[in-house]
């Protein structure tokens, strides 16, 4: 059996992808909570997925490091993968890519003066995946003015990054998104995404027959394995997915998620979705033509969590570890710790900072008075 831990926030990201393109290898996969198991106190003896290792308050991360090694303990050859100790956060990771000479931009954190910094730059969050916080910025004056719009909006300085912009743009002035991901041993290319904007969710996505056969053609070959085997090892990643893009040639990192959306949003990315499409998205024309590479990286993905299985009940008879579970005992002190902590990253996720509380009804006012000079 393969368990996937994440928080309940989060159990969308392995959940949607079984509900939906996943339906084939629902059965060899449970979506566990942080928050249940650590109640519960026990675990059953599997394969493990640790996702969304930037959701973990620092009692959690203790705590699950304790379980990790209580399940190594009791079944040494199942695989557990990611480790909450040794793996790189964005700033981290994309410092380590730029001093082995993998990427030609820097991203320093906000909190550090940098004379050497090279603009223009822009702002964005490290733990949360929601792209960039501000436009380019093209002075240290537009840096600051951004930062303080970003802790007015109720970003905490500490979780802002200054990332150095890196232009990736064809001649034809298209940027493409290359994602893949790793399931243990195996390299699952996800999607070769082609758009008219430099953040390539999905306003501005090109769906016409090249950026399909593009797509269909990176799923099939996986041309930047070796590349991409060697950045998840940076990383310290063993289940996630990549996102990168190539310059001059070259790959560069953008980041690495360990709680990625593999089959939510497919209105707009599969064939197989019976979701009502959301406003803006492609055709069902569009759709039907960036079919292909879909349907073949979801039943790589299927291949890769099947091996995964397989691979679980070999090394559970060889342990003889079948029916085993652990136990994990958090103290009153851990307890307590865990509700303290899980308070303050829900006030955080809502922006409701002190300084963002404070200065609500200001922003609120302004916008009021906005509103009504645009109706004037």
């Amino acid at each position: 059996m393969i368990y996937a831990l994440a928080s309940r926030r989060g159990a969308f990201g392995v959940g949607d992808y079984l509900k939906t393109d996943g339906q084939s290898v629902a059965p060899l996969v449970t979506v566990l909570s942080y928050e249940d198991v650590l109640a519960q106190g026990t675990l059953a003896v599997g394969a493990y997925l640790f996702t969304g290792l930037d959701d973990l308050t620092p009692t959690e991360t203790a705590l699950v490091v304790r379980a990790r090694a209580a399940l190594a303990a009791a079944s040494p050859s199942v695989s557990l993968l990611n480790d909450p100790t040794h793996w790189l956060r964005r700033g981290a990771l994309l410092q380590a890519a730029f001093d082995a000479g993998v990427n030609s931009f820097r991203a320093t954190r906000a909190t550090v003066h940098d004379p050497t910094r090279r603009f223009p730059v822009f702002i964005r969050s490290e733990p949360e995946h929601t792209g960039a916080l501000s436009p380019l910025l093209y002075s240290p004056g537009a840096v600051v003015r951004a930062l303080l719009t970003a802790m007015l909006r109720g970003y905490r300085l500490r979780d802002l990054l200054i990332v150095e912009y890196s232009d990736t743009a064809d001649a034809d002035g298209v940027f493409t998104k290359y994602s893949a991901m790793i399931v243990g041993p195996h390299i699952v290319p996800r999607s070769h995404t082609r758009s008219r904007e430099q953040i390539t969710k999905f306003g501005g996505r090109l769906a016409d027959l090249s950026a399909a056969q593009a797509d269909a053609a990176y799923v099939r070959d996986n041309p930047h394995e070796a590349w991409l085997r060697q950045m998840f090892a940076l990383g310290g990643v063993q289940y996630g997915r990549i996102d990168y893009a190539m310059r001059h040639g070259a790959p560069q990192l953008w980041e690495i998620n360990t709680n990625p959306t593999i089959g939510a949003n497919l209105a707009v990315e599969a064939l197989t979705a019976h979701l009502p499409p959301a406003p803006g998205a492609w055709t069902v024309e569009d759709t039907r033509r960036m079919a292909p590479g879909n349907q073949l990286a979801y039943a790589k993905l299927a291949t890769a969590i099947s091996a995964l299985s397989d691979a679980t009940h070999e090394a559970m008879a060889r342990d003889g570890s079948a029916s085993t579970r652990v136990t994990l005992s958090v103290s009153r002190r851990e307890a307590a710790q865990l509700v303290s902590e899980r308070a303050l990253l829900a006030r955080i996720l809502a922006r409701r900072t002190a300084l963002a509380v404070l200065v609500a009804p200001l922003r609120a006012a302004y916008r009021l008075r906005h509103s009504l000079r645009a109706r004037a």
